[in-house]
């Protein structure tokens, strides 16, 4: 149905239009009481990080005691107002920054870059076994790479890894085998990342469920953690005397055939079986397996 109107067909009835409503998720706001708790309760571990979001910087407080044994942990008490208004009000502060230009140069990041870097190519390169060693050395700058990379994207900054691979692969070449060689390659990979990887972060951190961030912790960490296991099992030495080196792998294995292992882990089972009969209270009122545990203190002196 239509009409006319000044010389014009008009439809009788309009078309509805839909208007799409765009609902904006709902999004916790972070409390700076609590990371300040957390800061000073589990700072060392990183909690006040994974509470702000920040599961990098978390990963590398837990990798380093704090940020390299506590100075990165005092820092903190500084920098976490900052770091809640940025997790607060992430998509207003990324709108502010200037897109055309690269963030400032700070000493402190770079030294944080050539720090972790260091590490974790000095962790890589102790614990590849030395029969593998051929085969597995060049873990070594992909972990140093890696740990430039890492330090480079914390907060509002970020910057591709592969610039920093390639160049961390080509300089390892380059000075492997030299008494500087992970320290140089650290430092220069830090350069190349800052000079030509570096820029702000264009949108906003995309927001995980907590279960996948966990499980990608847990993975990060529990490989940061092999490598210090295979170091003890396949390469670390102790030095009993003079000349005379023993591997932990072997004083591991003598400690658990030693008497004083035996009679320990005899007592102990005495008085789990004991507990698991007549109780806790029981167990704790035994003496003849209290007396057991007296015993393999007197082996032992």
């Amino acid at each position: 149905m239509s009409y006319q109107k000044g010389g014009k067909t008009l439809p009788k009835r309009l078309p509805r239009l839909r208007v799409r409503r765009h609902r904006t998720p709902l999004r916790s706001e972070k409390s700076i009481v609590i990371a300040y708790l957390l800061w000073l309760f589990g700072g060392f571990l990183g909690l006040h990080h994974l509470y702000l979001r920040r599961d990098g910087h978390a990963f590398i407080w837990c990798c380093t005691l704090g940020g390299f044994f506590g100075w990165g942990w005092f820092d903190d008490m500084l920098n976490i107002p900052q770091y809640v208004r940025q997790v607060n009000n992430d998509s207003v502060l990324v709108r502010r920054l200037p897109q055309m230009y690269r963030p400032p140069f700070s000493w402190k990041r770079v030294y944080g870059q050539y720090l972790l870097g260091s590490l974790f190519g000095h962790v890589c390169q102790l614990g590849i076994p030395k029969d593998l060693e051929d085969y597995l050395r060049w873990c070594i700058p992909l972990s140093i790479s890696f740990g430039v990379w890492l330090v480079g994207n914390i907060g509002r900054e970020c910057g591709v890894w592969w610039h920093t691979g390639l160049a961390t692969c080509f300089i390892y070449y380059r000075f492997y085998g030299e008494d500087c060689g992970l320290l140089m390659i650290s430092l220069l990979s830090s350069c190349v990342f800052t000079y030509f990887s570096r820029r702000w972060r264009p949108h906003p951190q995309r927001r995980r469920a907590c279960l996948i961030r966990f499980g990608r912790f847990i993975i990060a960490f529990g490989i940061y953690m092999g490598l210090w296991l295979s170091f003890l099992h396949f390469n670390a030495i102790i030095e009993i005397e003079p000349g005379i080196h023993v591997s932990v792998k072997q004083v591991f294995h003598y400690f658990l055939q030693s008497k004083w292992w035996t009679r320990f882990k005899l007592a102990l089972t005495e008085l789990w079986g004991y507990g698991k009969t007549y109780g806790l209270r029981k167990a704790l009122e035994y003496e003849e397996g209290f007396g057991l545990i007296r015993g393999v203190d007197e082996l032992n002196m």
